[in-house]
């Protein structure tokens, strides 16, 4: 197995986690 194999899914979560959570704080109003 490639190391691309394992760091192209943790980037993904990544990203999607960080963007759920950005539209969480932005639904609250705590992002600008």
């Amino acid at each position: 197995r490639s190391p691309r194999a394992l760091l192209v899914p943790a980037a993904v979560r990544t990203v999607a986690r960080a963007r759920a959570t950005g539209d969480a704080l932005a639904a609250r109003g705590l992002a600008d």
